[in-house]
């Protein structure tokens, strides 16, 4: 209904990330709903509206959401008069992409990915975390003591990841459809 007045441009998400959802026990009876966020006031004048449009930059509406600051402050100067800030901008705060394939692959513990399911998610992003820092010192010891057998094991990685391993999994949540 919102979309169809032109409130909000809300996406439901019904193919891409089904394998990636069904691989991990997780499944959507419609589709991922993206997020929105719609302001009124009592006559129905559109104070304030933002929707999610999945892509790479945001990563598929994982990031670049508004703060509910962001959001408050733009309501409040839209009914000062100033409608500069009607249509909300995605959030600068992002995710670097390295970061998150990073953390969704220590959440697989680097043998596949695995995005957070909320509220689902019982281990979360510090679980995730504590396998970087783990996997991180390892490497690191290992390239201290043994530099040739620690090198050999990252290029077999390397090699897995790449070659029909989670590389394509990664592409896929991510909406890419070309090699970086």
């Amino acid at each position: 209904m919102m979309n169809e007045r032109g409130f909000i441009n809300s996406v439901i998400d019904t193919d891409r990330m089904k394998d990636v959802l069904e691989r991990n026990g997780y499944s959507y009876e419609v589709g991922m709903l993206q997020p929105a966020t719609l302001a009124l006031d009592k006559k129905s004048s559109v104070l304030y509206t933002w929707s999610s449009i999945p892509g790479p930059q945001n990563i598929q509406g994982a990031a670049g959401r508004p703060s509910p600051r962001a959001v408050w402050k733009a309501v409040q100067r839209t009914l000062s008069g100033d409608y500069s800030l009607v249509q909300g901008k995605p959030s600068a705060e992002s995710i670097p992409i390295p970061l998150f394939v990073a953390l969704v692959m220590a959440h697989g513990n680097f043998i596949y990915p695995k995005p957070f399911f909320y509220p689902h998610e019982k281990k979360g992003i510090r679980y995730a975390l504590g396998v970087i820092l783990l996997v991180g010192v390892a490497t690191l010891a290992g390239l201290i003591k043994s530099p040739k057998p620690t090198l050999a094991a990252h290029s077999l990685y390397a090699l897995y990841f790449y070659a029909g391993g989670p590389w394509d999994t990664i592409k896929q949540i991510l909406g890419l459809k070309s090699k970086l």
